[in-house]
């Protein structure tokens, strides 16, 4: 007859065969039960580290925000005009916080599906005040849909 302890036993027999055992735990080590000698140090050394990369990552990523903007002015289209296959007009308003200062802006005309058929750089010479507004003419190599200024493409004028 065989015994509860006698089907365990051979139970664990089985299973150490199959999968192997483990490897009694070394001293001062955890043995996977939460009876550490030195409980939580591989779990704060995860934590300290985890909070180091974050604190990393955050400086980088305000870092990029803060310093990213180099534009010293911004364009923006007030009208345009397709006035036909080989020309766009449009009109464009600069605004910049120092008149006083020439910047070069980039306009583009745009097609159906959004790609560029034609561009200019557009210098715009200091003023009095703060807000300038141009006709650009753009040459195009394609029926244009739209004229529009490109997102961050106004920087300073290089002498």
């Amino acid at each position: 007859m065989t015994t509860s302890a006698n089907v365990s036993s051979a139970s664990a027999d089985r299973l150490a065969r199959r999968y192997g055992t483990r490897p009694a735990p070394r001293p001062g080590r955890d043995a996977g039960d939460g009876s550490d000698s030195r409980p939580g140090l591989g779990r704060r050394a995860a934590w300290l580290g985890s909070a180091a990369v974050a604190v990393v990552i955050t400086a980088i990523v305000v870092l990029l925000n803060v310093t990213g903007d180099d534009a010293v002015a911004t364009a923006q289209v007030v009208s345009y005009e397709v006035t036909g296959p080989e020309e766009t007009v449009v009109q464009l308003a600069v605004t910049r916080p120092d008149p006083s200062v020439a910047v070069t802006c980039s306009v583009e005309a745009i097609d159906a599906s959004l790609a560029q058929v034609g561009a200019r750089v557009v210098e715009v010479p200091a003023a009095g005040s703060r807000t300038t507004t141009l006709t650009v003419e753009i040459a195009t190599y394609a029926r244009a849909e739209q004229g529009r200024a490109l997102e961050n493409g106004c920087f300073a004028a290089s002498d």
